[in-house]
Order: structure tokens, then C-alpha cells, then sequence
């Protein structure tokens, strides 16, 4: 019968499916019968009766069959190769190879360069890819608000401790603002902008002050006249007016702040602290 040709057909795949499997040392393929293996079927079916009394000759109707269930295994076996296809590749000797993994160990991810939203974004991409992994560490204790919750989901962070209880000497050797506020940090940015964006007459009558704030760290600022005194001898300003409104601008950038001396003076001084003065100096010099 039918049935019973179906059956045989079958177990003739699963056989040398059995024989493949072992062979290849146990990794299960689809396999599609052969024309041999129909042939032996066929021979063994002989010939089979049709419903008006004739004899006729089984291969025609089981071949079509097989053939069309071959064209399904073949199909199965190209959609398993292709989901196969990023999980492994063949290696020269035709085993499969596991695919390549990226680990990147990125130290200080919360470091004044990377805080930009468009260096997180980036990192985002790489972490969120699927054989890339992403190591970094953090020395700020407020890291984590450096992303929303949609970025810290594409970082998918598995956290740490490993505090070292380090100082944090070499650091705030030269950034010392790293340590400061975000309000400060966006003031002292905001500075080093304004500064670089002035005139070369106007970042020099800065530097007057900031040279002697750093050698008079005692006094809170410098008088006027003696402000005045000094940028005319240096030739930066010809008059009064001109360093007034010179000052009228750096006041209007938070670069300097005036206020009434004990003898009713105007003392000037910038509302910056020694080092971020230095730090301030340092970035326009050679602007």
C-alpha cells in the first residue's frame, strides 16, 4: 500500500541520517532521500494495481512524492544553514568554527572627553551589539546620571564594586575641575569659550588680573587703579573708559566681579579658584 511505501521511505531517511550523525561525529543534518535510495524502494514496492484493473509501475507517483519532500528537507536545510550563518563559520577542514567576540575595556568611561552625549551614544552602539562586550569603569560616584534610562538599556550594565581607595593624585594634577560640580564645570567651560572667543587685548587684560591673583592669593583681587596702572604700562588699555568697558563685558560673563574696597575702591577680582585660574591661563595661552 501507499502508506506502508511512505514508511519505508522514511526509515531509508532516517537510516542514513543515523549513518551521517555518526559519521560527522553527532551533528543532526537534514538529509533528502537519494534517487538511489528511491530506486531501491521502488523495486521493493513492485508493481501496484490501479483502481480499473491495470497494472502500473510504482516509481512515477513515489517519485513525485520524494521529490517533493527532497525539495522540502533541501529547503529546511538551506534555512539552517543561513540561521547557522552568524553563529559559526566554516572552518578550511569544513567543521564549524564559533564566531569572533570584540571585548573592550575602556577605563574611566565617565571621564571629561566621554561625557559628551554623542561619545556615550557611540559607546551605546558598540555595547548593543551582540558580540560586542563592553568593560569600563567608573571614578565619579555620580556616573550613573550620565545616561537616561533608554542609554543605560543599551549598556545593560552588570555592576561591580572594585574600589581601590587610590588618591586620586595624577587626576587632579592637571583637570582639577573634574572634581567640581556641574554647575561649576559648565561655569569653567563656559569661561575657557568666552575667553578664547575675545580679542587678543581683552584675554590679555585677563591674564593682568589672573597673574596677580595667583602671586597675591591673600588678596582678594586687585584695586583698580593699580589694574589700571599696570594694563597702561603693558599698553592694553589708553584710558580709563576703555578698561571699564572691558570689565563691563568680562562681568557680563561671569569672568570677573567687582565690589566696593574698605576705602571705597573698586576691588576687581575673578571668581575662580588658584588652580582653575592657572588651568584657565593654560588654555588661552597661544590663542
Amino acid at each position: 500500500s501507499n502508506d506502508a511505501l511512505f514508511q519505508r521511505v522514511a526509515a531509508a531517511t532516517r537510516e542514513r541520517r543515523s549513518a551521517r550523525r555518526r559519521e560527522s561525529g553527532g551533528g543532526e543534518r537534514l538529509e533528502s532521500p537519494t534517487p538511489a535510495m528511491m530506486h531501491r524502494v521502488d523495486d521493493a514496492a513492485g508493481d501496484r494495481p490501479s483502481g480499473d484493473g491495470q497494472t502500473r509501475s510504482g516509481p512515477r507517483r513515489t517519485a513525485r512524492r520524494t521529490s517533493s519532500a527532497g525539495a522540502a528537507n533541501a529547503n529546511a536545510e538551506k534555512r539552517t544553514d543561513l540561521s547557522l550563518a552568524p553563529l559559526a563559520e566554516r572552518g578550511a577542514d569544513g567543521d564549524f568554527q564559533p564566531a569572533k567576540r570584540l571585548y573592550i575595556v575602556l577605563h574611566n568611561i565617565d571621564g571629561a572627553q566621554l561625557r559628551s552625549p554623542e561619545a556615550q551614544a557611540v559607546l551605546g552602539e558598540l555595547a548593543s551589539m551582540p558580540r560586542v562586550h563592553l568593560i569600563a569603569s567608573v571614578d565619579h560616584v555620580n556616573a550613573p546620571l550620565l545616561w537616561s534610562k533608554r542609554e543605560a538599556a543599551r549598556f545593560n550594565w552588570v555592576w561591580r564594586k572594585a574600589t581601590t581607595f587610590a588618591p586620586y593624585a595624577v587626576e587632579t594634577s592637571f583637570a582639577p575641575q573634574l572634581l567640581a560640580s556641574r554647575g561649576e564645570e559648565r561655569h569653567i567651560r563656559g569661561a575657557v569659550n568666552v575667553l578664547k572667543s575675545l580679542t587678543s587685548n581683552a584675554r590679555d587684560i585677563f591674564r593682568v588680573l589672573a597673574e596677580y591673583q595667583l602671586a597675591n592669593p591673600e588678596e582678594k583681587g586687585m584695586g583698580f587703579h593699580a589694574f589700571y596702572t599696570e594694563c597702561r604700562s603693558q599698553f592694553l588699555a589708553t584710558s580709563e573708559v576703555t578698561l571699564r568697558s572691558h570689565l563691563t563685558e568680562f562681568v557680563d560673563h561671569e569672568l570677573t566681579r567687582t565690589r566696593k574696597g574698605s576705602d571705597g575702591e573698586d576691588v576687581v577680582h575673578a571668581p575662580f579658584e588658584s588652580d582653575v585660574l592657572a588651568q584657565l591661563l593654560k588654555e588661552i595661552q597661544g590663542v
